[in-house]
């Protein structure tokens, strides 16, 4: 932060932050919610959550609109970059595609985080575990009542 006080594209004093936004820089902020969600990655629905913090982000970084964040839990995904603490930041308007990293409510009031790998002829779809070394080629087996979004962003827990 001193580096970028002395080049003049923050003001830091007193310990607050100010970034210094120019005339042809615009600054519109990407609103986030955290949850209390911790599990694989935790119960409940978005409607049902307990918002535990109202963010303002950077949409430079942050470029959705309808983001919520939760903390990861589990090592189910570890082969995707996805350790316990991480935050992940999923949108909840995103169309998920085959490919996707996706949180999805299942039968037991759980949210998965899990690899989408594409859809049974009955809808259902096929939620894939990413850790081979523990769950090798393993599906979640439960039913799926709706994907919730798609994880877009993974904060790292230090």
């Amino acid at each position: 932060m001193k580096d970028l006080a002395q080049d003049r594209k923050l003001d830091y004093e007193n310990g607050v932050m100010t970034l210094k936004v120019g005339d042809r820089i615009q600054y519109n902020s990407t609103k986030c919610l955290a949850l209390d969600n911790i599990g694989s990655c935790g119960p409940g629905t978005v409607e049902e959550q307990h918002v535990i913090a109202y963010n303002v982000l950077s949409p430079f970084y942050f470029p959705e609109k309808n983001l919520v964040s939760i903390t990861a839990a589990g090592d189910s995904m570890a082969d995707a970059g996805i350790s316990p603490g991480d935050t992940l930041f999923i949108e909840i308007d995103a169309e998920p595609r085959e490919g996707d990293i996706v949180a999805a409510l299942d039968e037991e009031n759980e949210t998965q985080i899990k690899r989408l790998r594409g859809f049974r002829k009955n809808g259902q779809p096929i939620l894939a575990y990413e850790n081979e070394a523990r769950y090798p080629n393993k599906t979640v087996k439960k039913n799926i009542i709706r994907i919730q979004g798609v994880v877009k962003h993974i904060l790292k827990d230090c």
